[in-house]
């Protein structure tokens, strides 16, 4: 039954995603305790709650995808300047967050 392969195949697939999660979590994911790990936690601090609505009851998506999100990312702008001048990186800064590809993009760039 070509369904049992199917579902065998994703439970291989599940289970070599569980055992090597942390070796995977830690290539993208530079977590040490003592540094801003994604840039979502600086949005945060103008609650702007960019993570998703996967339950989205209320509308907080529509809300967020709303325009002028310029605020909230000059914000962002200001804090990377502000780190990079007193804590300069070892190369550059990297905006992983597939929250950016958003429309809302143009007001870190302008």
């Amino acid at each position: 039954d070509a369904r049992i392969k199917k579902f065998k195949d994703l439970q291989a697939m599940a289970d070599y995603f569980v055992i090597n999660y942390n070796k995977y979590f830690r290539m993208y994911h530079d977590v040490d305790g003592a540094q801003v790990e994604e840039e979502l936690y600086i949005l945060l601090q103008t609650l702007c709650m960019p993570s998703g609505f996967p339950f989205d009851k209320h509308g907080h998506w529509k809300w967020y995808i709303a325009p002028n999100k310029y605020p909230h990312y000059r914000y962002l702008r200001q804090f990377l300047q502000m780190s990079q001048y007193h804590h300069p990186p070892k190369s550059h800064f990297v905006l992983k967050s597939p929250t950016h590809s958003q429309p809302q993009l143009n007001s870190l760039t302008h």
